[in-house]
């Protein structure tokens, strides 16, 4: 089960990159967070492994990935130190 999650979650981040290039890191990170949240609240209502927590938990990876590959070090590092080790 965790396989699925995981090849989903590396195939969204593909998708990620050009997503927050066109729309900004905000709007697809609190839509990430929110609908992460909507299945972690769902999960507890699945009684099947098959397919109801199954496709929970590829959901679930799937919301997750924005959170997981925003480049937010841009945020914390200071323009005039940008090409200085």
């Amino acid at each position: 089960m965790n396989a699925i999650a995981a090849t989903f979650l590396c195939m969204t981040q593909f998708v990620m990159g050009p997503i927050m290039d066109l729309f900004g890191r905000r709007i697809p990170i609190v839509l990430g967070l929110l609908i992460a949240g909507l299945m972690i609240n769902l999960v507890t209502f699945g009684h099947e492994v098959y397919p109801t927590l199954l496709i929970m938990i590829t959901v679930l990876s799937m919301a997750a990935a924005p959170t997981e590959c925003a480049p937010l070090i841009n945020d914390y590092v200071m323009p005039k130190s940008f090409g200085t080790a």
